[in-house]
């Protein structure tokens, strides 16, 4: 079952804001975590407009161990 997260759940994985979701991601196959191009142009002007890169917080996603897998629907 593909699980497609909003802008919001993006932002709160890196800074560790949603640990129960991070928890469930852990144990979904990294195929099955998906974001819509929509949420990416959401987080790419988001962190534009903070002057940041989007591998800034990725790094530090709890989940970033299936975050390199995610597909864009």
């Amino acid at each position: 079952m593909p699980y497609l997260l909003d802008t919001n759940h993006w932002i709160y994985l890196p800074k560790g804001r949603c640990p129960p979701l991070a928890r469930r991601l852990d144990t979904v196959p990294r195929e099955e975590v998906w974001f819509c191009s929509v949420v990416k142009e959401e987080l790419v002007y988001g962190k534009r407009q903070l002057g940041q890169t989007m591998t800034s917080d990725i790094c530090r996603c709890p989940a970033a161990g299936w975050l390199s897998g995610v597909r864009r629907g």
